[in-house]
């Protein structure tokens, strides 16, 4: 009899530790926090412009169009300032055969 009294006591607190603990784990799945719902953020709109590869290839061969013509006017313009150097010297080789 001496051990079953020396075990009453830590039995019934066992017991009534996994009886708190069962009876805390019922009180939780059955009552729920309310969840705050997160505000959606609003989408991004996004403004499109619809470009045509037809004006666009147009556009590119003007371009291309106009820098062969200034490069042809640059060569121009060259070759004429290497005319003109050419001419001032011959002009001065006669000049210097004539003094001769």
């Amino acid at each position: 009899m001496d051990k079953k009294k020396k075990f009453t006591r830590p039995l019934l607190l066992a017991l009534a530790l996994h009886l708190s603990v069962l009876l805390l784990f019922a009180l939780s799945a059955l009552v729920k926090p309310e969840q705050a719902e997160e505000p959606k953020p609003e989408p991004e709109i996004i403004h499109a412009t619809m470009i045509d590869t037809a004006s666009l290839q147009a556009q590119a061969e003007a371009i291309k169009q106009t820098e062969a013509a200034e490069k042809a006017k640059a060569e121009a313009v060259e070759e004429t300032k290497q005319a003109q150097v050419e001419a001032a010297e011959k002009a001065k080789a006669e000049a210097a055969e004539q003094a001769k």
